[in-house]
């Protein structure tokens, strides 16, 4: 059996990659856009995740990819928002349920947002 890649999977792996790619230059883009036109306003832990995930190779070498979320509220004009990302380790570690924490928000649209310390 031969074990080279066919070109299908050849132009599924660019396609992902381009995919991944763009998703990665738009959170840039929205990061940047906060820190450049972003209003900080104080917000609080909703909750915590942490996601493991273990994927086994044909050798049977398993592979461990640990996630840390945090979700968190916000109140601006009156009106409450939410929001969930992914932080790494040592963020989700001091992060607690309730513990109060920055938020930076586009003033024209509040729901866009990120934690503070992410930027």
């Amino acid at each position: 059996m031969d074990s080279s890649l066919t070109p299908v999977a050849v132009i599924g792996f660019i396609a992902l990659a381009i995919v991944f790619g763009f998703l990665w230059l738009r959170d840039q883009q929205v990061k940047n856009e906060l820190r450049e036109q972003g209003v900080h306003a104080s917000g609080h832990v909703t909750a915590r995740q942490h996601d493991v995930q273990y994927e086994t190779d044909e050798n049977n070498f398993t592979t461990t990819t640990d996630t840390y979320y945090v979700s968190y509220q916000y109140t601006v004009g009156g009106a409450t928002y939410t929001g969930r990302e992914s932080v790494d380790a040592n963020t989700y570690e001091i992060l607690r349920e309730g513990q109060p924490v920055g938020v930076v928000y586009m003033p024209m649209n509040p729901a866009q947002a990120r934690l503070a310390s992410s930027l």
